[in-house]
Formats: C-alpha cells, sequence, structure tokens
C-alpha cells in the first residue's frame, strides 16, 4: 500500500491543495471527499502554489496529476487510513482507484470522481494560479470560526472579537460554545508563514 504524508496541523492530518502550470508543464494535487465532491478547507491562500489545506479522513480522494505538453499522466488514490511513521510523522495509506496514462483510465474512473480529476486537469494547466480549483468555499453555518491574527485577538464569522488575557485559547480555556452566537466553536491559531 501507498503512503502519501501529511502535514500534522492542530493535532488534524491534512493535506495541501497545490499546483499550476501551463501548455508545456504542471502538476497538481487534489482533494476530494469519499463521494468525490469538494470538501471544506480549513484555511486558504492565494500565494505560493498552495492553495486550500483540508483535513484527511479514511474515505477521502487524493488526486495526483502532471504534464508534459498537455501529455497527462493522473492518479487517483482513495485514503484508507491514516497512520503515525518514524519520527511521527503522518501518513495517509492509499489504494489506487484509476490511473490515467497514454490517454485513457485503467480502471475506468468511476463517475462520481471525474470532476474532481477534471480540476486536477485546470490546476496543472493553471499559469499564475492563485487560488483552490476544488474548494467548497460557502461559509459554514454549523460553527462558529474562530480565528487569532498576529496580535493575539480572536475573530469570529458571527462578528465578535475576544482577547484572552493570559494569551491563551478557546480550548485551553474551556470554550466549546461562542459566546456571541452559541454555535460550537472551531478555533485556528495564528501560525507566521516564513
Amino acid at each position: 500500500m501507498r503512503r502519501i504524508r501529511l502535514e500534522k496541523i492542530h493535532n488534524t492530518p491534512t493535506l495541501w491543495e497545490k499546483g499550476g502550470g501551463g501548455a508545456r508543464a504542471g502538476t497538481a494535487v487534489i482533494i476530494a471527499d469519499s463521494n468525490g465532491a469538494p470538501k471544506q478547507p480549513m484555511n486558504t491562500r492565494s500565494m505560493g502554489v498552495r492553495h486550500a489545506l483540508f483535513r484527511i479522513e479514511p474515505g477521502d480522494h487524493v488526486i495526483k496529476a502532471n504534464h508534459r505538453n498537455l501529455h497527462f499522466n493522473i492518479k487517483v488514490y482513495r485514503v484508507e487510513r491514516v497512520i503515525t511513521g518514524t519520527n511521527h510523522n503522518l501518513y495517509a495509506e492509499v489504494s489506487l482507484v484509476s490511473e490515467y496514462r497514454m490517454g485513457k483510465w485503467n480502471p475506468p474512473l468511476p463517475t462520481y470522481l471525474e470532476a474532481a480529476a477534471d480540476a486536477a486537469v485546470k490546476k496543472a494547466t493553471c499559469s499564475h494560479c492563485s487560488a483552490a480549483h476544488y474548494a467548497d468555499t460557502a461559509p459554514r453555518t454549523d460553527v462558529c470560526i474562530w480565528e487569532e491574527d498576529e496580535d493575539g485577538t480572536w475573530w469570529t464569522t458571527c462578528g465578535g472579537s475576544f482577547v484572552f488575557v493570559n494569551g491563551g485559547s478557546p480550548t485551553e480555556d474551556r470554550f466549546a460554545y461562542c459566546p456571541y452566537c452559541g454555535r460550537p466553536l472551531e478555533e485556528y491559531c495564528y501560525e507566521e508563514v516564513e
């Protein structure tokens, strides 16, 4: 079984949608859920080659594409399980669902994954790519997301802001629900980008 290395962010196994290219060459990594649909990203960026960060769970799909002069090689994997390897690195153990080589899929690509594979092709040919190509970016209404800025202020999706006097976080101070809107709270700590 093949392994794909994951990033551990807030004790969560994650993988970036990434890539870009042009007519001569390009690469892409696309993430889809167990039904082949776009997932809700944990974070998005508009610079560099990493554009959307996703929580990875068993059943998710990872599509890896690359091309030279528009001759594509595409591999579609299904995440079987997430494991901890040496040095506490996280990996997704994956099985191959389908592979596109020399103009055909072997075995045939399941219909429910066609949109994700198309997104991988578009991303691998996207010149100056600066956005996610396969992400559910609709605002979440099931939780209130708290995001910390560089000054330690927590901003909420319901319009509030909060500062922990001792520099803590919602989890450290045992906040499970937003005191402003009452929805379950999901936090994203500030991480300095190098």
